[in-house]
């Protein structure tokens, strides 16, 4: 269904958005728009100036990085990530760490050859009040596993951290 919705976009109404008065452009800012009022509802957003669209995870992730890690987090406080990462959900937060003199944490996962989750337990003692943020893939992709994300927001959230869930 995505692809043929843009490429219906890309054959019909293409325009930069925001920036023309024309037709074209007034058409392509609505549909824009659309789609960003249904991703709000989706993810339960406050306001549609929320989402933002980005190429793909990974710049959306260096996005995070460099906007919202660069400007609020400060010497000492602490990210969480998992041992499960995709690189680029790993060394843009290594480099800001660096620059920042942040802590990384990495939650493991279960001592199990059977069971290759996530280690709920090591997480819960990695999530402290020292904890500003963590970020961490739903699914992932070298193990097709699942995170217990429900459970891991509500911990992050219940010392005031911030979550980026890929």
């Amino acid at each position: 269904y995505v692809i043929e919705v843009m490429n219906r976009y890309y054959r019909t109404t293409h325009s930069n958005v925001h920036r023309g008065a024309h037709a074209l452009a007034a058409k392509a800012t609505t549909q824009y728009e659309d789609a960003r009022d249904q991703v709000k509802a989706f993810v339960n957003a406050k306001a549609r100036e929320e989402i933002v669209f980005t190429k793909g995870a990974t710049e959306a992730i260096n996005l995070v990085v460099s906007s919202w890690g660069e400007s609020q987090l400060q010497a000492g406080d602490e990210i969480i990530l998992s041992v499960m990462e995709h690189h680029s959900n790993i060394v843009p937060w290594q480099m800001l760490a660096k620059k920042k003199g942040l802590i990384i944490k990495y939650a493991q996962l279960k001592d199990n050859q059977e069971d290759q989750t996530l280690d709920m337990e090591h997480m819960k003692t990695l999530i402290t009040s020292h904890t500003k943020f963590v970020s961490i893939q739903h699914a992932s992709n070298v193990l097709a596993t699942c995170h217990p994300v429900e459970e891991i927001i509500s911990l992050a959230h219940g010392v005031g951290a911030k979550v980026l869930l890929d």
